[in-house]
C-alpha cells in the first residue's frame, strides 16, 4: 500500500516537466469547499517548497502518514523522495463535492505537458480537511 500512496503522490506532482511553480484555486468556492481546495493548495505550495515534513504532520491522514512510511523510513523521507522525483507541482482545483465528513477534489495538473485530471479524497478531522487518497 505505501507504494500506491506514493506513486499516487508522484504522480499527482506531474512528475514531468520542467517548472517549479505551485499553485491551487480556491477561487469559486466557499465554506467548507474553499476549506478543502485550500487544503490541496497547501499541498502544492508544500511541494513547491520541498517541505516534506508538512505534508506528513499537517496535510495528510494519520491513516495515509502510516500507510506511507514503511520499515525504517519515515514518512518524511517517503515524501522527500517523491519530492525529488517530481518536476512540477501545480494542482488546480476543478470540482469539489462535500458528504458529511468526506470529501472529493477534481484536481487537474499537467503529465508530460498532457492535461490529467485526478480525484483526491479528503477527510475532516477536527476544525479542518486532511488528505486522504491521492487519487
Amino acid at each position: 500500500m505505501r507504494v500506491v500512496a506514493i506513486c499516487a503522490l508522484a504522480a499527482s506532482f506531474a512528475l514531468a516537466g520542467c517548472t517549479q511553480s505551485g499553485s491551487s484555486s480556491s477561487k469559486g468556492f466557499s465554506g467548507e469547499k474553499a476549506k478543502v481546495a485550500d487544503k490541496i493548495g497547501d499541498l502544492s505550495k508544500a511541494g513547491t517548497a520541498k517541505k516534506a515534513a508538512d505534508v506528513c504532520d499537517d496535510i495528510v491522514t494519520s491513516d495515509l502518514r502510516d500507510k506511507m512510511a514503511a520499515g525504517n523510513r519515515s514518512c518524511a523521507q517517503e515524501m522527500k523522495d517523491a519530492m525529488d522525483d517530481a518536476d512540477a507541482f501545480d494542482l488546480k482545483v476543478d470540482a469539489v463535492t462535500i458528504t458529511g465528513a468526506k470529501a472529493t477534489a477534481t484536481v487537474k495538473t499537467k503529465d508530460r505537458g498532457k492535461d490529467v485530471t485526478r480525484t483526491f479524497q479528503l477527510t475532516k478531522q477536527g476544525s479542518g480537511w486532511r488528505v486522504a487518497s491521492f487519487g
